[in-house]
């Protein structure tokens, strides 16, 4: 992977943003040119992703995980970095992990770095993700993601719950019993730390966590 020591290197780099949103896609584009970035072009699903990843040949790339029907971005990171192994990867997502996207979703690209949208206030914070991701020091690391301490399993029921499903009905999905959703839908509460609240009761409450980490909604306080 290229070894960034300064701005000046960073401005040399190729970078590719894949995004759907056409108005988030045409900020980010021009934020990182306003830091100095000369060569940046820009993709909205996977097939101009992978036909850019083949013609422009990006140093690194900025990738949102949802990006409407068809694969989502970690798909789209993945295959980029089998062509090009040295591809530096970041990801801007409003999921606080990318596994909400679909639980069991394949794992994040190793040295890849996570960041969510929310979190991105100004656009000096993606010239420092990209110094980080190319740093020497940082060669070594594991990717930093903002996963949450949830199990796949306790993130599927979460999104069934979500989707407003009974007890009875999550219990059919999963194959399993009643009971034995009940118990997994209180150990996901005692977990979140949620308790009933006077008129609100548990399975809202977990709908809105759910909806809060999927940037869907704002923080529930």
């Amino acid at each position: 992977m290229t070894v960034v020591k300064n701005n000046a290197d960073v401005a040399a780099l190729r970078v590719l943003v894949i995004e759907d949103e056409a108005m988030v896609r045409v900020t980010l584009v021009e934020a990182l040119r306003h830091q100095g970035l000369k060569f940046v072009a820009s993709a909205s699903d996977a097939v101009s992703a992978l036909k850019a990843g083949k013609e422009f040949k990006p140093d690194a790339i900025f990738c949102d995980i949802d990006l409407g029907v068809g694969p989502h971005g970690v798909d789209i990171a993945h295959a980029l970095r089998s062509a090009n192994p040295k591809l530096g990867i970041i990801f801007l997502s409003t999921l606080a992990d990318p596994r909400l996207k679909n639980a069991g979703v394949r794992g994040l690209p190793a040295h890849a770095i996570y960041l969510k949208k929310a979190d991105v206030n100004r656009s000096t914070i993606l010239l420092d993700a990209l110094i980080n991701l190319f740093s020497s020091s940082n060669e070594d690391t594991a990717h930093a993601s903002s996963r949450i301490k949830l199990t796949e399993i306790q993130i599927e029921i979460l999104q069934l719950v979500a989707s407003g499903l009974s007890n009875a009905e999550i219990s059919k999905v999963r194959g399993i019993t009643v009971k034995s959703t009940e118990n997994a839908i209180a150990r996901l509460a005692k977990t979140l730390k949620v308790k009933d609240q006077a008129n609100v009761n548990q399975r809202v409450l977990l709908t809105r966590y759910y909806f809060e980490l999927s940037g869907k909604i704002g923080k529930v306080s």
